[in-house]
């Protein structure tokens, strides 16, 4: 048996369940999330403005973060900057990086 899935209709169902999650959250001060894109992929660049603006429509802050030129080390140092920001509830590292960027490297060192 065929189950058909609507994708709609599915991120609506979706949208709805978190709304109440968001307003919640937003008595304190609005949910954000730090979209980090890493290079000049144009498809990162479009995706990420994308997501900005979804976040809008949905009361999710989302600040995007553009390193066009990295290295691993700017990479990891960003990551742990936006990870200490108290006001930043998520980070979202936008793909692909660029082949320059080490991808196995242990951000925790």
């Amino acid at each position: 048996m065929t189950d058909v899935l609507y994708g709609k209709e599915l991120a609506q169902n979706l949208r709805n369940s978190i709304k109440e999650k968001i307003i919640k959250l937003s008595e304190r001060r609005p949910p954000s999330l730090a979209v980090l894109i890493a290079g000049v992929d144009s498809a990162s660049i479009y995706y990420a403005h994308l997501i900005e603006r979804a976040g809008a429509k949905e009361g999710i802050k989302v600040i995007i973060e553009h390193i066009k030129n990295p290295q691993t080390s700017s990479l990891i140092g960003t990551i742990k900057r936006l990870n200490n920001d108290e006001t930043i509830d998520g980070i979202l590292i936008q793909l692909p990086l660029p082949e320059n960027i080490n991808k196995e490297e242990d951000a925790k060192a």
